[in-house]
C-alpha cells in the first residue's frame, strides 16, 4: 500500500515472507511542511516492526493534545541527505513519547534530536535519536528528570 500526492511517495506499507513467517516494514518518505506522524487530541499510537525514513519533513513524530506515542521499534534512517526541519520528534501539551526501546539506525539527519514543551520524553536507551540539540521548554520531563527551559546546540 503507498500513499503519494504531487509526485511525491510519503508513506509505504510492504509486507512479504520471511524465513519465519511475515515481514512488514513501513517507509516514510518526503512530507516537505508536514509530518510522518501526527497524534493528538488524547489519542495513543504504537509503532510496529521495521521503520524506514526515507525522506524529510518538518518532522517524524509530533505528539500533543495529551497523547501517548510508544517507540519500541527499529528505526532505519536510510537516506544521508535527511532532514528535519523543525525536529525529528516533539511532544507538547502534557503528552508521553516513550522511545526507551526504539533503536535509530542508519545516517544522521539535520534539525533537532527533539522538541518537548510540558510534556514527557523518555529516549532511547541503546541508541541516539537522530538530529543535533534539543529544545526544552514549560517543565518539560526529559527521562524522568524535570527540565524547566533549556536549549541545547
Amino acid at each position: 500500500m503507498s500513499l503519494s500526492g504531487r509526485g511525491v511517495t510519503c508513506f509505504q506499507f510492504l509486507a512479504f515472507r520471511a524465513k519465519f513467517g511475515l515481514r512488514i516494514i513501513f517507509r516514510f518518505g518526503a512530507m516537505p511542511g508536514g509530518g510522518h506522524v501526527s497524534i493528538g487530541e488524547m489519542s495513543k499510537g504504537n509503532c510496529a516492526s521495521s521503520n524506514e525514513i526515507s525522506g524529510g519533513a518538518m518532522m517524524h513524530a509530533n505528539v500533543g493534545g495529551m497523547s501517548y506515542l510508544y517507540l519500541g521499534c527499529s528505526i532505519e534512517v536510510a537516506a544521508s541527505d535527511l532532514s528535519f526541519e523543525a525536529a525529528t520528534l516533539i511532544a507538547s501539551t502534557k503528552s508521553l513519547i516513550d522511545a526507551e526501546l526504539a533503536t535509530f539506525r542508519g545516517c544522521g539527519t539535520t534539525g533537532k534530536q527533539y522538541i518537548v514543551h510540558d510534556s514527557t520524553l523518555a529516549r532511547p536507551r541503546a541508541s541516539v535519536i537522530p538530529g543535533f540539540g534539543a529544545e526544552t521548554r514549560d517543565n518539560a520531563i526529559i527521562d524522568n528528570r524535570l527540565v524547566h527551559s533549556e536549549t541545547q546546540q
